[in-house]
């Protein structure tokens, strides 16, 4: 895979974003660890994944797992809604981590497109996006708790046992790798705060650490060292806007960096502003 990882950024309380896309520039070929879905709004959206063309009419949607590479093509009059979340949405649950994973593995086993669903369950998503279109952007109460309800409702949709795509061979071929891949960021996400070394990691994923350095850079075009500073700055991130009041170098402990010069290093290379300046500018 020589697709280039991408980092999102999502709002401010929840790992969710939604916005638009007119289809008038293809976008280019990456991937990213959030899951990934396109509703078509008018006309027709037209995507690789995986190596995989399809093509959505008006109302149906595909949802991109973390992982999968993916590239748009242009389109003309064509308009639809683009929603990124991490799968860290349904935390908050005693069982999250293993929720995460079973829908994990579902969502890979099931078809990615729903233009094969059911009448009703094609209504039924067109019904939660304009929710979810109603509740962008606006400040009323429960709005995320309301954005989550909703969000779990799409994932049990393409969750369903009858859009079940059977035995695949060329998904469980390429998601070997991917499992190794996921394996990795849930142990990242558990231990972000600690100390982690790259004999640590490379155990987790059952590599000796030279093959381990080789296998994940081929994998995210970025080296382990690279996307670990860049999840624990984006935890700093979150940290910063939603802390006002804890002082920097807590902030930097909390994110898991051993010294408060490696953190502004790190912050200012990855945020292109130091952490005092990007919490005055998000307050």
């Amino acid at each position: 895979m020589s697709a280039p990882f991408q980092f999102n950024t999502t709002e401010r309380n929840i790992p969710y974003i939604l916005f638009y896309d007119n289809g008038d520039q293809v976008v280019p070929t990456h991937w990213h660890r959030e899951l990934e879905l396109a509703f078509t709004l008018k006309g027709e959206t037209r995507l690789l994944c995986n190596d995989e063309m399809y093509e959505l009419g008006e109302g149906e949607a595909v949802l991109i797992n973390g992982g999968d590479t993916h590239f748009y093509f242009t389109s003309a009059e064509h308009r639809r809604i683009v929603i990124i979340f991490s799968l860290d949405i349904i935390d908050g649950t005693s069982n999250s981590m293993n929720d995460k994973k079973a829908l994990a593995y579902r969502l890979g086993e099931n078809a990615k497109s729903s233009s094969e669903w059911t009448v009703s369950d094609k209504e039924e998503l067109r019904r939660i996006m304009h929710r979810l279109e109603d509740l962008n952007h606006r400040d009323v109460f429960g709005r995320d708790l309301l954005v989550r309800a909703l969000v779990f409702e799409i994932l049990c949709m393409f969750a369903k046992d009858e859009y079940g795509r059977g035995s695949n061979a060329n998904y469980h071929s390429e998601n070997k790798a991917m499992d190794k891949l996921q394996r990795i960021f849930y142990y990242i996400e558990r231990n972000y705060m600690h100390p982690i070394t790259l004999a640590d990691i490379a155990d987790e994923a059952g590599f000796d650490p030279s093959y381990f350095t080789r296998f994940f850079r081929a994998y995210t075009n970025v080296t382990f060292h690279d996307y670990l500073t860049n999840y624990r700055v984006s935890k700093a991130q979150y940290i910063l806007i939603n802390q006002p009041d804890r002082p920097i170098g807590f902030v930097a402990e909390d994110a898991g960096f051993t010294s408060i010069k490696t953190f502004n290093r790190a912050f200012l290379q990855v945020s292109g502003m130091s952490p005092s300046k990007f919490r005055k500018v998000n307050l």
